[in-house]
C-alpha cells in the first residue's frame, strides 16, 4: 500500500469566528512511519515520521477558495486533526 493516499473531507469551518462555512477540501495524506522507530531506537536510523497532510484544493461555500482562505486553513491545526482522523479512518 502506498504511504502517500489522496482524500476528499467535507465539513464545516469558522474563518472568522462567526461564521460558520461548508468547505470541501481535497488533500495528501502521508501514512507516518513506525518501521524507522524500530531501527532508530536501536541506535541507528532515522527517527520516526509522523502523519502528514498536505491541502491541495480547497472550496468554501461552493466556490474557489481566497488565497487568505487557503492559508487559515493550512495553519489550522483543528483542520488538520479532522483531515487525519478522516484519512486514517478511510484506510
Amino acid at each position: 500500500m502506498s504511504r502517500t493516499t489522496s482524500h476528499t473531507l467535507e465539513t464545516t469551518f469558522e474563518f472568522d469566528e462567526e461564521i460558520e462555512s461548508h468547505i470541501k477540501i481535497t488533500y495528501f495524506y502521508t501514512r507516518p512511519t513506525p518501521q524507522r522507530a524500530a531501527s532508530y531506537s536501536n541506535g541507528g536510523g532515522e527517527p520516526p515520521e509522523g502523519p502528514s497532510v498536505e491541502n491541495i484544493a480547497l472550496e468554501v461555500d461552493g466556490a474557489p477558495a481566497s488565497n487568505d482562505q487557503f492559508d487559515i486553513a493550512q495553519t489550522s491545526d483543528r483542520l488538520w486533526d479532522k483531515m487525519i482522523e478522516h484519512a486514517e479512518n478511510s484506510l
